[in-house]
């Protein structure tokens, strides 16, 4: 654990030497949490970037990335994946005239290791924590560091191991009520804000067991308001068994942490972190 710990502490003392200067109050999430955070972690090369305009007018950049080894998550050795990133912003003729200072930087042919979150619509990736979601290797070590390629993957496979991760615990202390429950029904509306629209997913779930919080009983029903057009946001099925971690929101809740305080359960364990649902629940009482 020590040299796990001495490990991650010599790559965070790297990603954050590259914070820009005028950025004094910026206060970078621990490199063990973006680690925690990432759905996939690749070592990949960069085969193509551009630059496009999105939407709202931003410029932003798309870059195809061919997987060389997976460290965590569902991908394979020789895949391509999407990662889409904020660029800056763009004149009339498409131009970049001021980039987003906290981007990461890709050039084609380069490899590099890379922390990445889903957008949970399609296969398209945003790299987690910025810039330093992506982590160049030189000559088989982390880059500016004296770590080892090998000593970092090994040190991000201990983490991706334990069965509830430091995030996990933060998300449990920072919730109001945790319930486990079955969702009865799921439907969209739309709201207006200041001129603009959008998507509000309404789910109910019936409690079957409150785990954490007294203002809800079993038996009782709840609101949940999640944003459909968000990447982050829990996805919702009819009859699906769930443990929610959840923070009141006026007369509904909304789940701690987007989907990540979202705990599927199937035939008694906990999807996604895969202790038993009796083993997740004694965790959650310990952390209260």
């Amino acid at each position: 654990m020590k040299q796990q710990m001495q490990v991650l502490v010599g790559a965070f003392l790297l990603l954050v030497s590259a914070v820009p200067h005028f950025a004094s109050s910026y206060e970078p999430t621990p490199i063990e949490v973006l680690i925690e955070k990432a759905d996939l972690i690749v070592i990949g090369q960069v085969e193509g970037t551009l630059v496009y305009k999105a939407e709202k007018g931003d410029g932003r950049r798309k870059t195809t990335i061919r997987i060389q080894e997976v460290i965590k998550g569902d991908k394979d050795s020789g895949e391509t994946i999407v990662v889409d990133n904020d660029e800056g912003t763009l004149n009339e003729s498409g131009a970049i005239v001021h980039y987003s200072y906290f981007r990461p930087v890709f050039t084609v042919g380069e490899s590099a290791l890379f922390l990445l979150s889903s957008y949970r619509r399609g296969d398209t990736y945003g790299v987690t924590g910025t810039f330093r979601g992506k982590i160049d290797v030189s000559d088989g070590l982390i880059e500016g560091t004296a770590t080892s390629l090998a000593d970092f993957k090994e040190a991000i496979r201990r983490i991706v191991s334990r069965e509830v991760t430091q995030l996990e615990i933060e998300l449990i202390e920072r919730s109001e009520l945790i319930v486990i429950g079955q969702v009865e029904e799921t439907s969209l509306y739309e709201v207006y804000f200041e001129g603009r629209g959008d998507l509000i997913r309404e789910t109910t779930v019936r409690i079957q067991e409150v785990v954490k919080g007294a203002d809800k009983a079993s038996g009782e029903t709840l609101t949940v308001d999640s944003s459909e057009g968000s990447w982050d946001s829990p996805l919702f099925a009819v009859g699906e068994q769930t443990l929610l971690l959840l923070a009141r929101l006026e007369d509904v809740y909304v789940v701690v942490g987007g989907f990540r305080g979202k705990f599927d359960i199937i035939n008694g364990m906990v999807d996604r972190t895969n202790p038993s649902l009796a083993a997740f629940k004694e965790t959650i009482q310990r952390v209260e």
